[in-house]
């Protein structure tokens, strides 16, 4: 009888070592192939490990299907830049999470859409965020301006410290600055215009951040900026419509890399052969959320990599 009892508690040991040596090796398996990180969710989740990037910095465009978003994370802080939409909430939630995000320092919102602010409340709701940098503004569609009031309710509820922009505007996160540069125009009418104006500087590398702006606000910065607009990278006005990012905006901002944010297969056909034209022949080159997954550039003082899904 009692080696029956040794036999059955051998049986049992074996068989939750091989659950766990399976569980393991498929954990292991999706880490390496899809660059998720799930260890670092296991291990932060339960105490046991360290932050993933604690040691650089690191500015991420976000996957976030047909919508924007940036990550920012430097020295223990980080910060949003658009969340995507909704649809996107749960999924970015996740992926903030296997970053080793606790609470977020700022939020930062370039305009009242769907598509770029939708997944900001449940950030703030289960995630956490000290600050918010919003427009206080009327959004003209119906689903907007569910979108907005679902945000400013979170805000209200969770003791959110709330801000205007206004410009020249600036905040840190760890190593890296960033400065409102527009819009500088008055745009009656079109909220795409009314879109923030971003200037993401490190040591290594500088971006341009422009929301949904078109033409109008684009030759606006060309004007009161000229050459200061120069960046490294540019993230494509309007997820890369053909009424944003000109010939003579990419002159002005002479990027490296040209970053659209869109979904796969979305519906609008963003980014336009137009523009992607455009950025070809200007010699940029091309990254984009739909075909790369999640782009990732990794700063090391006045040294990057870049690494993608995709």
């Amino acid at each position: 009888m009692e080696k029956s009892s040794r036999k059955i508690k051998l049986s049992l040991c074996t068989i939750i070592i091989a659950v766990f040596a399976v569980i393991s090796i498929v954990i292991t398996a999706v880490d390496y192939f899809t660059g998720s990180n799930i260890w670092n969710f296991v291990y932060t989740s339960v105490g046991l490990g360290k932050d993933a990037y604690k040691n650089d910095t690191r500015i991420i465009f976000a996957d976030v299907g047909q919508g924007d978003c940036m990550i920012i994370i430097s020295e223990g802080e980080a910060a949003v830049i658009d969340s995507g939409p909704y649809s996107a909430s749960d999924g970015l939630i996740r992926y903030l999470l296997t970053l080793g995000i606790k609470e977020i320092d700022y939020l930062i919102v370039t305009h009242p859409h769907e598509d770029h602010m939708g997944s900001f409340a449940d950030i703030i709701d289960k995630i956490g965020a000290k600050r918010i940098i919003m427009q206080e503004v009327n959004p003209s569609s119906g689903t907007d301006a569910a979108a907005y009031e679902r945000l400013k309710t979170a805000v209200s509820e969770n003791g959110v410290a709330k801000a205007e922009p206004y410009i020249n505007m600036k905040i840190d996160i760890g190593e890296v600055s960033v400065t409102v540069i527009g819009p500088v125009g008055e745009y009656v009418g079109n909220e795409n215009n009314l879109s923030l104006i971003l200037k993401v500087e490190t040591k290594a590398l500088s971006f341009l951040i422009t929301g949904d702006a078109e033409e109008d606000s684009e030759q606006e910065l060309i004007n009161e900026y000229g050459e200061s607009l120069k960046a490294d990278v540019l993230k494509a006005g309007h997820h890369g419509s053909k009424t944003s990012t000109t010939d003579e905006f990419l002159a002005a901002v002479s990027p490296e890399y040209v970053v659209f944010c869109a979904g796969k297969g979305n519906t609008f056909g963003h980014p336009t052969d137009e523009v992607l034209s455009r950025v070809n022949a200007f010699g940029s080159r091309i990254l984009r959320t739909d075909y790369n997954g999640n782009i990732t550039f990794i700063i090391d003082d006045i040294y990057y990599d870049l690494k993608t899904d995709n």
